[in-house]
């Protein structure tokens, strides 16, 4: 399959949007979780097993890991030689 340049543009967009993503989950769902603290406390925290904000943060992962993928394959794509 020959990717369009469109295809390759969106899916490079996609690393742009898996930051800036990654940036809007860790301040919306970090405020969600009452008492949690940047300076001692790690990101981790907010998907840990028994945190209340576990099931928003897996859900914007799994998006998160989309757009990364996204972006990977059209790094692919654009390194790929064509032949022709």
């Amino acid at each position: 399959m020959r990717a369009t340049p469109r295809l390759v543009k969106a899916l490079l967009q996609g690393g742009v949007l898996s930051s800036l993503l990654y940036v809007t989950a860790d301040l919306v769902v970090s405020s969600a979780y009452e008492g949690y603290s940047y300076a001692d406390q790690t990101i981790s925290e907010l998907s840990a097993i028994g945190a209340p904000t576990r099931p928003s943060w897996i859900a914007l992962s799994v998006l998160l890991a989309t757009l990364s993928a996204a972006f990977a394959w059209g790094v692919w794509l654009v390194s790929t030689p064509t032949r022709g």
